[in-house]
């Protein structure tokens, strides 16, 4: 994974904000108000799921600092919070790197919609490879109660699922006698993916999928 920006100490302001958030503690690392504050900062969820820890350890003075001012005053945290981002880029810090060529990480590409679409991201790619070496092809219908509930986990319609399932058939070196009728871009997004996983060790999809289901939960 690609290296991310620096980390700063007025950073730990949001990431309170987050630790404090119902239920209180560290974060599943794909949760998703972590994995909108790592896009926020440009920082990947694993750095965030770190700092999170330290938080719950308070293990340095700035840490104890913020945690003694705040933790049981979320009402003066939020506005902390709000007042840091009013001066991210004096308040405008979308206008303020308008133009500007940013380097774009390893990680905020797995949130980015794929060839234009909308509804579809690499992580929910991921969730239905994950699906696909758990059916057999006949299995990979609307009617299958596993395609139906990762549709509704991810809040997609059911036969989006199967257009992917069969997307990745095409990908499968074993499934020989499958009609191309798939969208290039996206057969394309799909082999690069597959390709990522062929040489993953063994159980690598399984566990990213897992975390990634946070996302959705």
């Amino acid at each position: 994974m690609s290296r991310s920006a620096k980390w700063s100490d007025d950073y730990w302001l949001p990431l309170l904000e987050l630790y404090l958030a119902k239920p209180v503690g560290v974060k599943r690392l794909y949760n998703r108000r972590l994995v909108e504050l790592s896009l926020e900062l440009h920082l990947s969820p694993e750095l965030l799921h770190k700092q999170l820890q330290r938080l719950r350890l308070l293990d340095n003075p700035r840490i104890e600092q913020l945690w003694q001012r705040y933790s049981h005053h979320p009402r003066q945290l939020s506005k902390a919070v709000a007042k840091w981002r009013s001066m991210r880029g004096f308040g405008f810090a979308d206008d303020f790197y308008a133009g500007v060529e940013r380097q774009e990480y390893d990680f905020e590409r797995l949130f980015r919609p794929i060839c234009g679409s909308t509804s579809w991201n690499e992580l929910m790619l991921v969730l239905v490879l994950d699906l696909y070496f758990r059916l057999t092809p006949l299995t990979m219908v609307c009617e299958t109660p596993e395609v139906v509930q990762i549709a509704k986990l991810m809040g997609v319609e059911v036969v989006e699922v199967v257009d992917m399932l069969h997307v990745f058939m095409l990908c499968d070196p074993y499934m020989v006698d499958v009609q191309d009728a798939s969208d290039g871009d996206i057969l394309a997004a799909c082999q690069a993916l597959w390709k990522r996983y062929e040489h993953e060790p063994a159980g690598t999809l399984e566990g990213d999928a897992s975390q990634m289901r946070a996302y959705f939960e």
